[in-house]
């Protein structure tokens, strides 16, 4: 691999990492996790928002009920970094999923914006994910194709962050993803 794409590649990860903590802070339970998740979660439920059907089923779910933000302003004070190093990293280990698997979006804006809000269990293991592609120009095959992709990926992934709640947490952002 030229040093070219290493450089590219690195560039585009900080890019994800800056956008995930610029925008950590303006959405709204302690420790860090250390163990992965190797079990396959087959449970996921990923929800595209330009989905009407999905869009319903979220909506029904009222996932905001049993699932408090990871920065409730109660718990927050104390563990703020260790929340937004897990959510950094969560999203930067999405980008290289998505890059592995040779994603591309198919447009020409240089980053892709995404809003989003993940639903964990308590041991931090995604049961949902909920996401809205800003770009106009993404095609809804291509939202589509970006929610399987979600899917595959939060069989296996968790948020290496500690919940010492014993309850199920939700976060929400807005993510850059760079554009390959």
């Amino acid at each position: 691999m030229s040093s070219f794409k290493h450089s590219y590649i690195g560039f585009a990860l900080s890019l994800v990492l800056i956008s995930a903590l610029t925008i950590l802070v303006s959405c709204n339970s302690t420790g860090t996790r250390s163990d992965v998740n190797t079990d396959l979660n087959t449970n996921v439920r990923t929800f595209n928002a330009d989905n009407e059907v999905d869009l319903a089923e979220y909506e029904r779910l009222n996932l905001d009920d049993t699932h408090p933000n990871m920065l409730n302003p109660e718990q927050a004070k104390s563990n703020f970094d260790a929340v937004v190093k897990s959510w950094k990293n969560l999203h930067v280990e999405v980008n290289t999923y998505l890059n592995e698997n040779n994603f591309r979006w198919e447009v020409q804006d240089s980053n892709i914006a995404v809003v989003d809000k993940i639903y964990f269990d308590r041991d931090g293991n995604i049961k949902a994910y909920f996401f809205k592609v800003l770009n106009p120009q993404v095609s809804y095959e291509k939202k589509e194709a970006f929610s399987e992709l979600l899917s595959d990926f939060s069989k296996t992934a968790s948020i290496d962050y500690l919940n010492l709640t014993g309850k199920s947490y939700a976060q929400c952002g807005k993510i850059k993803y760079w554009n390959y």
